[in-house]
C-alpha cells in the first residue's frame, strides 16, 4: 500500500507513526452518514483521517492513495480517540486544506496533490493541542446539469452565486488583496475574488451577475424538465408556505448525492426552488410523470438516477418569473463539524443551517482560498444549525462534470 512520506502523528508532545503492520482499535465515528448512492468508487481520490484525544489534546493525521487510513490510526492519540474529519483527497489535482487547534490557532491554503497535506501538517507543532484537519479536493467532477441538454441555449438570464457577508453579520469588510485583487470595502465577491458589491455604498460593481444569494438563477421556459445531477435519494420535495411572495408557497427538492463510499464519503445536497407546483399534464410526459409521483415533483424517499426528471421550471414562492433557483449544500467535512443530517423546517430559510453552503462552480480566485471555509468562523448562523455545529464555512467544490458547462454562467468573464 501507497503512503504519503508523512509523520502523521502526534501524541503527548512526542511524534510517532501507526504501527502499519498492525490492527488497531476502532475509532469512535459517530460522523458517518448512511450511504445514499452517487459516485461510490471515484478513481483519482485518496482518503484521510484526522482524530483527536480531547482528554489529552492529542492529535493525528493519515492520508493514503488506497486503503483506510483511519483504521490504521486506531486509538493511537489516545484511548479515547476520535475522528473529527475524514474524506477524499485529489491525488492528482489540486486541495484544499486547513487546520485549527485549541487558542485560536488557524491555517489554510491549496497546493496540489499531496503537497497539500504535507504543507498544512508542517504548519502546526507539537505545542498544539486538539488539532483538527479538513482536506477537500477542489474538483469532483461527477454532477450533469440540473436541466435538459438542450436547455443552455433556452436559458435567457442567469444571476451567480456572491460571496456575500450581511447574511450572518460580518460586516468587517473584505480586502481583495486577499485573492489577487486590488480593493477593499469589499461586501460580495464572485468566485473569482473580484468585488462585486462595497459594503459602503451598497453599490453592484464588476459583476452585474453577482448578486447576495448563495445560488444561481438560470431563467428557463415553464415546465421544462428538471433533472438529478447525480444518482441519490430524495431527502425532501414540498410546497414550503413563504410570506410576501407572490405566491404563497414555494416548491423545493432536495436530492442528497455522495462521492465516495463509507467513512470517507462526501455528502451533498443539490437543492431545486421554485418548481411548478402545476405543470401541465395535458403534456404525456408530464402528465405520466405527475401520475407516477402522486404530485408535481419526484416525492421525499424516492431513489433517482443521474438525469432522471425530478420536477418541471416554475415561478413558485419568492419569484419574479420563471427560473431554475439552484444550490448546493456540504454535508460533511465542514469547518465546524464532521457532518450532519439535513433537514427541512418551516421557518427561516427553510433548512437547517447553511453550515454547508458551498458554490458548485468551485472557488477560482488567482490566490488566496475559498472564504466561505474561514471568514465566517465565530459568527452564528442565523438558520438554526443542528446540534455539534460549532461554525459555519466549508470548502466549496466544482461538482460538474466535462459535458455540464460548455462555458461557466458569468461567473469570471465567460458567459453562455
Amino acid at each position: 500500500m501507497k503512503k504519503i512520506a508523512l509523520v502523521l502523528v502526534v501524541l503527548a508532545g512526542c511524534l510517532d507513526q501507526p504501527e502499519l503492520d498492525q490492527s488497531e482499535e476502532a475509532l469512535g465515528d459517530p460522523g458517518i452518514l448512511p450511504s445514499v448512492g452517487g459516485t461510490l468508487s471515484p478513481s483519482g481520490y485518496g482518503n484521510y483521517c484526522s482524530v483527536t484525544d480531547p482528554t489529552n489534546g492529542g492529535w493525528a493525521l493519515w492520508a493514503v492513495t488506497s486503503g483506510n487510513s483511519c483504521l490504521q490510526l486506531g486509538g493511537s492519540v489516545g484511548p479515547y480517540s476520535v475522528v473529527r474529519h475524514a474524506g477524499l483527497w485529489a491525488i492528482n489535482g489540486n486541495n484544499n486544506v486547513m487546520v485549527r487547534c485549541d487558542g485560536g490557532v488557524l491555517y489554510y491554503g491549496r497546493a496540489y496533490g499531496g503537497d497539500a497535506i504535507n504543507w498544512i501538517f508542517s504548519r502546526v507543532t507539537t505545542a498544539q493541542k486538539n488539532c483538527v484537519f479538513t482536506v477537500s479536493p477542489t474538483k469532483m467532477p461527477f454532477w450533469r446539469s440540473p436541466f435538459g441538454d438542450s436547455d443552455t441555449q433556452a436559458i435567457g438570464g442567469t444571476s451567480v452565486f456572491g460571496y456575500h457577508l450581511q447574511q450572518t453579520g460580518n460586516v468587517t469588510p473584505w480586502n481583495v488583496a486577499d485573492f489577487g485583487h486590488v480593493g477593499t470595502d469589499a461586501c460580495e465577491v464572485d468566485r473569482t475574488g473580484t468585488r462585486t458589491r462595497v459594503c459602503s455604498t451598497g453599490a453592484t460593481i464588476n459583476n452585474p451577475y453577482a448578486v447576495p444569494e448563495a445560488a444561481y438563477d438560470w431563467s428557463l421556459p415553464k415546465d421544462r424538465p428538471i433533472v438529478a445531477v447525480a444518482d441519490g435519494i430524495v431527502r425532501a420535495s414540498w410546497a414550503r408556505p413563504v410570506s410576501n411572495c407572490a405566491s404563497p408557497t414555494q416548491a423545493e427538492l432536495f436530492l442528497e448525492t455522495q462521492v465516495g463510499s463509507g467513512e470517507y464519503a462526501e455528502h451533498f445536497i443539490a437543492a431545486y426552488h421554485h418548481m411548478d407546483l402545476h405543470p401541465n399534464t395535458l403534456d404525456p410526459a408530464i402528465y405520466l410523470n405527475v401520475q407516477k409521483w402522486g404530485g408535481p415533483m419526484a416525492p421525499a424517499g424516492t431513489s433517482v438516477k443521474k438525469g432522471d426528471v425530478i420536477g418541471y421550471v416554475g415561478t413558485s414562492g419568492c419569484s419574479g418569473g420563471y427560473h431554475l433557483d439552484f444550490m448546493a449544500f456540504r454535508l460533511t467535512n465542514l469547518t465546524g463539524a464532521r457532518s450532519y443530517t439535513f433537514a427541512t423546517t418551516p421557518d427561516g430559510a427553510g433548512v437547517n443551517g447553511f453550515q454547508g453552503v458551498m458554490d458548485p462552480f468551485g472557488w477560482a480566485a488567482p490566490q488566496g482560498v475559498d472564504p466561505l471555509a474561514y471568514k465566517f468562523i465565530g459568527f452564528p448562523d442565523p438558520f438554526s444549525p443542528p446540534s455539534g455545529v460549532t461554525d459555519i464555512g466549508t470548502f466549496s467544490v466544482n461538482m460538474w462534470d466535462s459535458f455540464a458547462f460548455a462555458n461557466l454562467p458569468h461567473n469570471g468573464g465567460s458567459s453562455w
